[in-house]
């Protein structure tokens, strides 16, 4: 399964959005439940969030959220911004994908190019 980065977005923003500590059932439209377990899963990897898996080693990888990281946070103040978004899959998209990394340093980047204009 391919790595979706608005997937990774709506997850991290409907966590955001949640106002209870129970972690939420994530049924996000346009994406199966696979995708969602996932993606999730992979979040989890990199530090976006806390979660818990819930398939067995023999079925198809899954994770339901708990909650988002200080790093997730982060991520999605970054992402938040629509304008800000496109510009970076548009990056992206020029070079042919890009890792988390990157794509959070180019999100940060234009975000304090926003912030000088401002000063």
């Amino acid at each position: 399964m391919k790595r979706d980065m608005e997937l990774v977005r709506a997850i991290l923003m409907k966590m955001e959005d949640c106002e209870s500590a129970k972690a939420p059932k994530l049924a996000l439209e346009g994406f199966s439940p696979e995708q969602v377990g996932y993606h999730v899963l992979i979040m989890m990897e990199a530090g976006l969030l806390v979660g818990v898996q819930t398939k067995e080693i023999d079925a198809e990888p899954s994770a339901r959220p708990v909650r988002l990281t200080w790093e997730g946070h982060d991520f999605v103040a970054a992402c938040r911004e629509e304008g800000r978004w496109q510009k970076t899959k548009a990056v992206a998209n020029q070079i042919g994908g890009m890792t988390l990394d990157v794509f959070k340093q180019i999100l940060t980047q234009i975000m304090l190019g926003q912030v000088s204009d401002l000063v």
